[in-house]
C-alpha cells in the first residue's frame, strides 16, 4: 500500500481534504481493534507511523523488516486478531519477504504495509524504487497497489477481510489417484534413457541454468537497432 501525502509526492485527493492518506489508515487500522504496528521507520511510511501513534496506535520500532513481520505475525497467533507490520520501500519490503511466508504456512492473518516511490517518479530511478507486488503474489491473497487516497480505505478494509477468511492458497481438491509419481514405476528399460536414471536430470538442468546465467539480461529482448544513438543525445 502506497499511502503517500501530497508532501512526499502520492497522488492528490480533494485539495479541501485536512487528512493525508497515512491517517486514513490508522483510522482503518483502529477500526479493526489494531493496537499494535511493527515497522522498521523509513520516510515512504513516516505518515503512516506518525498517524497510527496519534490514534493510539503502539508503533513499536525494530531494526530489521523481517523481525517486524515476525513480530506481527506473533501477535496475530496469541491474540486471533489480525497482525500488521510496516515496512520501507524496496529493500525493506525484499527484507520481509521470508517472514510473510512464514504467516502463510501458518495460516496467521497478516497485514504488511509496503511503501513505494512516488507514482509521478516510479520507472524513473527514484529511491529504492522495485517491482514489489510481484514478490507477493504467492505468498499472499491480496497484492494490491494504492494509486490514490481516494481509494486507501476500501483497499484496507477489503485485504483485511480477505487476510481473517478462508486459507492461503486455498483452492478446489486435487485428485492424484497414481500417488506420488516418484514411487512409480517407470516404463521400459531405465538402462536405454540416462533421464530415467537417479538424479539423471540435475545436470542438464545445471547446464542450462548456467548457460541461461551467462547469457544476456534480465528480461531483455531481441537487438533494438538505434542507428541515432541515445536519444537523450
Amino acid at each position: 500500500v502506497d499511502p503517500d501525502s501530497p508532501r512526499h509526492g502520492g497522488e492528490l485527493a480533494d485539495p479541501g481534504s485536512p487528512r493525508h492518506g497515512g491517517e486514513l489508515v490508522a483510522e482503518v487500522l483502529r477500526a479493526h481493534g489494531v493496537r499494535f504496528l511493527f515497522a522498521l521507520p523509513g520516510g515512504h511510511i513516516s505518515p503512516v507511523l506518525v498517524a497510527c501513534e496519534k490514534l493510539g496506535i503502539r508503533v513499536v520500532d525494530t531494526r530489521h523488516e523481517a523481525t517486524a513481520v515476525f513480530a506481527a505475525d506473533a501477535v496475530s497467533r496469541l491474540s486471533g486478531r489480525i497482525g500488521v507490520a510496516a515496512v520501507t520501500a524496496g529493500p525493506g519490503v525484499t527484507n520481509a519477504v521470508t517472514a510473510v511466508k512464514n504467516a502463510q504456512m501458518a495460516e496467521s492473518p497478516l497485514l504488511l504495509l509496503g511503501g513505494a516511490a512516488a507514482s509521478l517518479q516510479k520507472g524513473r530511478g527514484a529511491l529504492q524504487d522495485i517491482e514489489q507486488l510481484s514478490l507477493f503474489r504467492t505468498l499472499c491473497k491480496v497484492s494490491v497497489s494504492v494509486g490514490t487516497v481516494r481509494d486507501i480505505v476500501p483497499t484496507l478494509r477489503g485485504a483485511i477481510a480477505a487476510a481473517q477468511s478462508g486459507t492461503p492458497g486455498e483452492g478446489p481438491p486435487k485428485n492424484n489417484p497414481g500417488g506420488d509419481p516418484k514411487n512409480q514405476p517407470r516404463e521400459g528399460n531405465p538402462k536405454n534413457n540416462p533421464e530415467n536414471e537417479p538424479y539423471g536430470g540435475i545436470v542438464p538442468t545445471l547446464r542450462g541454468a548456467i548457460a541461461a546465467a551467462q547469457s544476456g539480461t534480465p528480461g531483455e529482448g531481441p537487438p533494438k537497432n538505434n542507428p541515432g544513438g541515445d536519444p537523450k543525445n
